[in-house]
Formats: C-alpha cells, structure tokens, sequence
C-alpha cells in the first residue's frame, strides 16, 4: 500500500528538478540588481569544468568536487587533490560526487567509482573506505552518490547499487540496509541517490526508481512513498534526485518529471 505523507510531515513539497542545456533566459526589470560574476576555470588553477559539489568548511576554505579530483580554494589560489596510482593515501579515484562536513568538522569525500575517504588536515592525506568482497565489514559498493550524519555521529552512506550504509567511524564498523524482495518494510530500492537527516531524527532517501523512503532507526523498518495514479496525495515521481529542509521544518523533495505538487 502506498504511504501518504500527511500523518508524518506537516508540509511537504515535490519539486521537479529540470536540467537545462544551452538555453540562456535573461531577466530585465528596472529594479532587478546589478551581479558582476567572476570565472575561475583552468587558467586560475580549477583544472576542470565539470562541478558536482561545492562545500565551505568551517576554516572558510571552498572546497570542490569536480569529475577530475578535487580543489580547495583559499581566496586566491586552488590546490589539486588527486588519484595517485602508487600512493594508499590520497583519492581513490578523480570522480568525486560528494562532500560532506560532519558534526566534529571532520570532512568527507563520496566518489563516486571509489568508496568514500576521509581527510587529514595536519598531513593533507585521505584514508579511503572501499568495498572489499572478502570482508563483510566493509562498504557494500564503491558507488557512492552521499553522505549525512545522525545525532549519534553514524554516517549514512547512499550508494547507486549496493543499498544503505551505517558507518561507526569511531570502530570502522559498517551496517547494511538492502532492498528484500519480499519485504515491504525493507529498502524499495538499492539504488539511492540522496539521503538526509531531518530535525525530527527521520532518515529519508531518495531512490532512482522506488520513490521516497523513511527510515526508522528505533525499528530498523522502512516506510514506503511512492507513485499512485489512483492517490492525488502520493508522490508524484518514483525517481528522488534531492531532499531539503527547510527552516520552518517543510520537507522539498526533488524528483524527475513529477510536478511540482504540495502537500
């Protein structure tokens, strides 16, 4: 049976998110601010154009992902953090899809063919956290699309094939959550694309094709939102790309084609 949002959120929102390729629209208004905007591409040391993430720290350093490692910008000047073949401890590889500071300021790094990493500040060196076949206790799948933290300073790690991890980082202790085909509690698909931690202590994730979830970690249940034709109240696309709240406590979720509906 498909879940309504209404007995859990007070207001929720669906937001479709479009992307644009080549179309340029401009806004003219008398009242409308004047922006001036400031390149930074390879010729002031960003080495690639393509941005998947932008993170401030609490140092103020801008951090960046980009599909070809990573950059930290101090205000005038990027430093590189890149794969290195013969080196354990830096990026396991160039494609970062992610960037997450947790509660201790510690910064982490989701790639996306490569695990996650953990980074050093005082030696600039990365410890990587990969998927091992031979060990149980590790990630489940080096695909790894994002990262958030619960008040007990778990980190939940959102991987496109491998499902939900809980990752202890004071043990190196991984739990998995997957998708079991005939359990309608468990995970509707392994496949995830974000996931959040809300105010109220909910976990929610948003999977490519099974829609919106809620995590009960009391329970360890998974609650189900997804497409209805016959509901005006269901989700309208089982495809989540994003989740944000808001200040006032609204839940946004971003889906692929579904409208922007709320609730």
């Amino acid at each position: 049976m498909v879940q309504s949002f209404k007995p859990l959120i007070s207001k929720v929102i669906l937001l479709t998110v479009f992307i644009l390729s080549g179309f340029y629209t401009t806004f003219a208004s008398a009242t409308q601010p004047v922006f001036d905007f400031k390149q930074y591409a390879k010729e002031q040391g960003l080495g690639n154009p393509f941005i998947t993430k932008v993170l401030q720290d609490r140092q103020g350093y801008i951090w960046i992902g980009t599909q070809d490692g990573l950059y930290r910008f101090n205000g005038y000047t990027f430093k590189a953090f890149k794969h290195q073949p013969d080196q354990d401890n830096a990026l396991a590889d160039n494609y970062i899809q992610h960037l997450f500071q947790d509660s201790q300021g510690r910064m982490w790094i989701s790639i996306y063919n490569g695990g996650f990493a953990l980074y050093h500040p005082d030696t600039e060196t990365f410890t990587n956290y990969r998927h091992n076949s031979e060990d149980s206790n590790s990630l489940n799948n080096d695909a790894v699309m994002a990262i958030t933290e619960d008040r007990q300073g778990h980190l939940w790690i959102a991987t496109l094939g491998g499902g939900l991890n809980r990752f202890n980082p004071d043990n190196n202790h991984f739990k998995h959550f997957r998708h079991e085909p005939h359990n309608r509690q468990s995970l509707s698909d392994d496949n995830i694309y974000i996931v959040l931690q809300d105010s109220q202590d909910h976990l929610w994730l948003g999977t490519r094709h099974g829609g919106l979830n809620r995590f009960d970690q009391k329970t360890g249940k998974f609650t189900r939102y997804q497409y209805d034709a016959t509901n005006p109240n269901s989700l309208s696309h089982n495809k989540v790309y994003t989740l944000l709240e808001d200040s006032k406590g609204t839940l946004w979720v971003g889906t692929r084609g579904g409208g922007v509906k709320p609730v």
